[in-house]
């Protein structure tokens, strides 16, 4: 039986996805409106972010996390893509009765991981520190224990 951390974790790019991301990119940009290419920009940061919360507990910048949310809202496409990716569900998990502190500390950890990953990334991940724990903490993914 394979653990997370034995799992190959390759880069996820559009040319390799199992989710139909012509249909996901075009909900993006509708209900976010978005270019098509900010919509596309921002469907691979989503992939960049979800690769991150399938290791361990990571917090998104807000427009990944409304991203993410219009992908989980589509629950089979969302589904289907989670098991060939990475052979389970992640669950987005509201991380309510986190300490501000902690929470600043797992969004700033996020960051670093995707930028140690991925290198330089998108001004969708750049937003300011204060702005993006004020409004986003609720969100989050479970990682390895959902429990919480």
């Amino acid at each position: 039986m394979q653990t997370v951390a034995e799992r190959p974790k390759p880069h996820i790019s559009n040319t390799d996805s199992p989710a139909p991301t012509k249909k996901i990119v075009s909900r993006l940009k509708a209900k976010l409106n978005l270019t098509r290419e900010c919509a596309e920009a921002l469907w691979d940061d989503l992939e960049k972010f979800l690769e991150l919360a399938s290791e361990g507990r990571s917090v998104p910048p807000p427009i990944i996390d409304k991203a993410w949310h219009q992908f989980i809202l589509y629950t089979r496409e969302y589904a289907a893509y989670c098991q060939i990716k990475f052979g389970r569900f992640i669950h987005h998990v509201p991380g309510h009765g986190k300490q501000e502190d902690e929470f600043a500390a797992l969004a700033d950890s996020t960051i670093a991981r995707a930028e140690t990953r991925f290198g330089t990334l998108s001004n969708n991940w750049r937003q300011d520190s204060a702005a993006w724990h004020a409004k986003c903490q609720d969100c989050g993914s479970g990682g390895e224990d959902d429990s919480e």
